[in-house]
């Protein structure tokens, strides 16, 4: 029998904490997302994920480097498609016009 698992991965407030509060160790960093993404594929065996969550951008982090830094993670290979969790409709339609923008990977779903 054939079985369908779906492997997912939230990169929020809980993954890799650290005593660290620099613009580096932010949730939604570039840097955090791309280490949490690695450690969570290494803690798991897995060569990749099938979706992984963001979580809403700090005030102060652009919402613009998320979804540059969750695109580098679906071209690298790790995952296959983005989601968000916890995002206002207005920064999910932000999300969505800086990924056309760019061209880059869209979400694929909010939770």
């Amino acid at each position: 029998m054939d079985h369908n698992i779906m492997v997912y991965k939230n990169l929020g407030r809980s993954a890799l904490k650290s005593t660290d509060h620099g613009p580096n160790e932010r949730e939604s960093s570039r840097k955090r997302i791309v280490e949490v993404t690695k450690a969570s594929l290494r803690k798991l065996r897995l060569d990749y994920l099938d979706l992984v969550y963001c979580e809403m951008p700090e005030p102060l982090l652009h919402i613009e480097e998320t979804v540059r830094a969750a695109n580098y993670v679906i071209e690298a290979g790790w995952a296959f498609y983005l989601g968000m969790t916890g995002w206002p409709s207005k920064y999910i339609k932000k999300a969505f016009e800086i990924a056309d923008r760019l061209d880059v990977t869209e979400p694929v779903v909010e939770q």
